[in-house]
């Protein structure tokens, strides 16, 4: 017996064994026989990649018993794509890619599978029609299903297409309201946000996005205020929410995140969906305004939210920073705090209590000892050390007393002296 007349019976028993323990799977027909010799062939060209071999058996199937199994229409789409793939112009393309779609809405039709397969849909009438425009709506509908399935795991390149199929439509004169695009960048940017969030590179697809939007819609500040910010004030629930969202993502696209619309589009973000990054970015701006009685509610809200110890150390860290001003003992409380909740923060929690006795100085001072007055400087030049600060080490060592002060007072180098005042603390006598 030839090899391929052993692969032949070895191919069958291996349907039969398909079949016998998923009969209910398989509807053969009348010619039985046939039918599995022609499975038997397209299945094995395919797995060669011998497309154009696997053709004809494919269609002898797919004509004959179109109801076999779902498995001829996943054979039948990898030999259109390889035949599309090979096929020597766009216009065969083309016809090969009709043909393709066709294969993957009768899968859908006779066997379920829509999340599977529109995507793939999607995929194949993008790269064969993209620029045919007499395709456009059906690759923008291709599109917008698979979004409309997939939901945030859309594949970028496609939810690509849905902003570059309505950029086309609308060059070649379809009317959008700025509405109904921002609607589909919306959506579209759900997705890249998703995908950055687990760990993959969307940067190419975003770029390209956002410039297809700023051809369409003249994206600015004046935009966002007149047409966003009054429905986000205006509206409750989701319709406010929804309003919330574009006047966010709007702002970061238009660079305006230092109007006072964006932290109010992010106080509604966070009303709806409360995160310890909204609260956080909240606070940070309020504090950036001198605003600290408004900020410190949501450094508490996203101390209380966050449970990663490195970002809830760099909470401690601001909250201690907004202390700095009316309560020295309180933030480098909250420094030391920091630096506990997680080593990450060292350097910046440890100078910033160096800093806090650096600036002590003139507030602790008495007059009476030039070393005690400042001894300030020793305690400080220890959290710079402690710190790693070698730059803030060097600047509170050339504040540090003089030889001859420590030699008047009739103490010396080495000693333990204590750090008075809010600071109450020791410190080692050194000399500048």
């Amino acid at each position: 017996m030839g090899t391929y007349g052993r692969k032949l019976i070895l191919a069958f028993l291996a349907i039969a064994m398909a079949t016998a323990a998923n009969a209910q799977n398989w509807k053969w027909p009348a010619d039985t026989a046939m039918a599995k010799e022609k499975y038997v062939l397209m299945h094995d060209n395919v797995k060669a990649k011998n497309y154009a071999d696997a053709l004809e058996p494919f269609t002898w199937l797919h004509e004959n018993c179109p109801d076999l199994n779902k498995a001829i229409y996943i054979d039948g789409g990898k030999i259109y794509k390889g035949l599309v793939a090979s096929a020597p112009d766009k216009a065969k393309k083309s016809e090969l890619t009709e043909t393709l779609v066709k294969l993957y809405q009768e899968r859908i039709e006779r066997f379920g599978s829509e999340k599977t397969v529109y995507p793939q849909i999607a995929n194949a009438a993008y790269k064969a029609w993209a620029k045919d425009s007499s395709k456009y709506d059906f690759v923008l509908e291709s599109g917008l299903k698979t979004m409309e399935l997939m939901g945030p795991k859309t594949y970028p390149h496609i939810a690509q297409s849905v902003i570059y199929m309505m950029y086309q439509k609308k060059r070649g004169g379809t009317e959008y309201t700025e509405e109904q695009i921002l609607d589909a960048y919306d959506k579209v940017s759900n997705v890249f946000a998703a995908q950055k969030e687990a760990g993959k590179n969307v940067a190419k697809y975003e770029q390209k996005v956002n410039q297809m939007l700023n051809a369409m819609v003249k994206i600015n500040c004046d935009l966002i205020k007149d047409k966003f910010v009054p429905k986000m004030e205006s509206s409750e629930g989701e319709a406010q929410l929804k309003a919330a969202q574009y006047v966010f993502k709007l702002s970061m696209q238009a660079e305006c995140i230092s109007e006072p619309y964006f932290v109010e589009s992010m106080i509604v973000l966070n009303k709806h969906t409360p995160s310890a990054a909204l609260a956080k970015n909240i606070a940070k701006r309020y504090l950036k305004d001198k605003k600290g009685a408004e900020a410190a509610p949501f450094i508490e809200q996203a101390l209380s939210l966050e449970t990663e110890p490195a970002k809830k150390a760099e909470l401690y860290l601001i909250k201690a920073r907004s202390k700095a001003a009316s309560s020295k003992s309180e933030a480098r409380r909250l420094a030391f705090e920091a630096a506990k909740t997680d080593a990450s923060v060292n350097k910046d929690a440890y100078t910033l209590v160096g800093n806090l006795y650096m600036q002590s100085y003139e507030s602790c001072k008495q007059g009476k000892s030039r070393v005690k007055d400042r001894a300030v400087f020793l305690a400080a030049y220890e959290m710079f050390k402690k710190a790693g600060n070698t730059a803030k080490m060097n600047v509170a060592k050339q504040q540090f007393p003089s030889s001859e002060d420590i030699f008047s007072e009739n103490l010396n180098e080495g000693d333990k002296i204590q750090v008075g005042c809010w600071i109450n603390t020791s410190a080692t006598l050194q000399r500048r």
